[in-house]
């Protein structure tokens, strides 16, 4: 087990309901939880991806076109650090960004940021490099041990 910790700030302000859901994924509002998911895919220089802890569910909808409603295009993904929620394909899938993440614009919410332990993810993005056909990897043994609020 890894001793190390990312620090979250959540953008509460400006995209509350993406910053709901994933406040409940990190705790025990859902049958569904973070802790012990992967993450499971980097894309270099770019964001690393994890979270699928739900394929899918009949509440999903309802929270997707509540975020795209409220938050969609709102913040660009422009920089490393960030917190964004995927909305095109598993409603708790998010990705951490690496640098700025254009392709992202449209289809995440920016939803927070790493206030500590960016080093983290560099470690983890820069430890790739066979990539596939769109320049990612997947990413194997890289779990999250424990999540919540403090």
């Amino acid at each position: 087990m890894c001793d190390q910790s990312i620090i979250i700030k959540l953008f509460d302000t400006v995209a509350s309901v993406a910053c709901d859901l994933f406040r409940g994924c990190c705790g025990s509002k859902y049958n569904y939880n973070y802790e012990g998911s992967t993450l499971n895919y980097v894309m270099k220089n770019k964001f690393i991806t994890g979270g699928d802890v739900l394929i899918s569910n009949s509440d999903g909808s309802k929270f997707i076109n509540k975020i795209k409603e409220k938050h969609l295009n709102s913040l660009l993904h422009d920089r490393e650090g960030l917190i964004t929620m995927d909305l095109s394909k598993s409603l708790t899938r998010f990705s951490i960004t690496s640098g700025p993440a254009e392709t992202l614009n449209g289809n995440s919410v920016v939803f927070g940021e790493i206030i500590n332990g960016m080093e983290i993810i560099q470690s983890i993005a820069d430890r790739y490099q066979d990539v596939d056909a769109d320049g990612g990897a997947r990413l194997t043994n890289i779990k999250i041990y424990s999540c919540g609020e403090k």
